[in-house]
């Protein structure tokens, strides 16, 4: 009874919270929005001594001793700025027109890598994380190609309705990951071409299949569909991410289409092509680890755990 009373304040209060952000971001300019943001990451990173400890304890695992103390504090209090930032700025796209989402982030390079693809008749798979502005990054490609993202439904329908309805406005369709139609709705986009189907995959999750595969050089059960998606060739495949440098701004950028050769192994082959998007993933977070969201708990289940 207590603990059904205390979720549903958590979650009334969460609802609560997002509808005032919400009503607050809609009548500011982007640019304001986003230093609010930046405010509020800096003071929940002072306050939140839950949240430090976590990210500390991440950028342990992850990065190790290539990091002092002191790197390790900066990188922290920069990825709550970066992720107070990132939220903030995600509430307020459903606002902006595609010219407005065009003038903010750089495409041209991705564009034209796309279109390749895109002239064969084919359609493009694109594997990110949850690196920079991640929203942002879906809306951008929503302006190149129809863009449906394949996404695990909120615990909270209410917080669940309201991320839907702000994608669809954004031109963002959602494929919920446990929708028995969702294998069929990706077999669609393939056949017809011409489309973009987004994939996060840097979670810890029981809720979907996974394996262990390397992720920053630490094995990390990571979801397994897209490798499994991959390697039916049935799309061309990319890792991308959007990439924020404070001084130009958002731009986005493609590795691939990925040479993806099933062998016949197929559990071998999943394992083997996960190891690679997470490697292209480690890669991009080691750039700039400030721009990945480390409050998520990467490493929480380990490959004895299931001995």
């Amino acid at each position: 009874m207590i603990r059904r009373f205390r979720k549903w304040f958590l979650n009334s209060v969460a609802v609560a919270t997002l509808k005032s952000l919400r009503w607050y971001v809609k009548n500011r300019s982007f640019s304001q929005v986003s230093q609010t943001g930046f405010h509020m990451g800096n003071l929940v990173f002072l306050l939140s001594r839950h949240n430090r400890r976590i990210i500390w304890e991440n950028l342990e695992i992850g990065l190790g001793g290539t990091l002092t103390d002191q790197d390790r504090y900066l990188i922290a209090k920069t990825v709550m700025q970066n992720l107070g930032r990132y939220v903030m700025e995600a509430m307020k796209i459903q606002d902006l027109s595609a010219d407005n989402v065009k003038a903010l982030v750089d495409a041209k390079q991705v564009k034209r890598q796309l279109k390749q693809t895109f002239d064969t008749g084919r359609s493009a798979m694109i594997i990110t994380a949850h690196y920079s502005n991640w929203e942002l990054f879906a809306a951008r490609l929503a302006t190149i190609a129809p863009i449906k993202v394949l996404a695990r439904s909120s615990d909270n329908p209410e917080i669940n309705r309201m991320i839907v309805s702000s994608r669809n406005v954004a031109g963002v369709e959602v494929i919920d990951r446990d929708d028995r139609n969702a294998a069929r709705i990706i077999r669609r986009i393939s056949k017809e071409g011409g489309q973009i189907l987004g994939v996060l995959m840097d979670l810890d999750s029981v809720r979907v299949k996974s394996v262990f595969a390397p992720f920053l050089g630490v094995p990390a059960y990571t979801p397994s569909g897209p490798a499994v998606i991959a390697l039916k060739r049935w799309m061309d495949v990319y890792v991308g991410f959007m990439i924020h440098d404070p001084v130009s701004g958002y731009r986005l950028e493609l590795t691939g289409p990925l040479n993806i050769q099933p062998s016949g192994n197929l559990s071998e082959d999943v394992l083997q092509v996960t190891t690679l998007f997470n490697a292209l993933i480690s890669d991009q977070i080691r750039k700039t680890p400030e721009q990945w969201a480390w409050i998520h708990r990467r490493w929480r289940r380990r490959p004895e755990d299931f001995q």
